[in-house]
């Protein structure tokens, strides 16, 4: 959802106030809610969409791992507004697992607060390294 105006805000607070006061808060931590998904889901499509080839229905469909494949990597896209992001090794252990699945490397894209951060396993950030420096050489 994208407000073209200052004008369409006012009336959206102006509404959500009515309800509040008609309702009370449950109705409005709800609608705020909805409010919140319904304008993080544009975020994470983008984030899928960047770069590389989108995997159809991903997350969806089983034996369609990844969001997309980007050169060698598989990579799982991941999003949050808040401050930080909990990632769990069952995530990372299924993520490298889909990966190999399609012999690609694992890769997390995790973009937290408007910052795009990628995690790759240690061994494939040294062949990284290794690669960069020999096309300097």
């Amino acid at each position: 959802m994208e407000f073209k105006t200052i004008i369409e805000i006012v009336q959206i607070v102006a509404i959500i106030a009515i309800i509040v006061a008609v309702l009370g808060t449950n109705l409005i931590d709800s609608l705020l809610l909805r409010l919140w998904k319904s304008t993080m889901k544009p975020i994470w499509r983008r984030q899928e969409e960047r770069a590389g080839i989108k995997v159809p229905g991903s997350g969806s469909i089983k034996g369609l791992p990844g969001d997309r494949r980007e050169g060698e990597f598989l990579v799982e896209c991941k999003q949050t507004a808040k401050s930080s992001y909990s990632l769990k090794l069952d995530t990372w252990d299924r993520i490298k697992k889909e990966a190999f699945s399609v012999s690609l490397k694992p890769c997390i894209e995790l973009m937290i607060d408007g910052i795009i951060l990628r995690i790759i396993s240690d061994a494939d950030f040294t062949e990284y390294k290794q690669l960069l420096s020999e096309q300097e050489e």
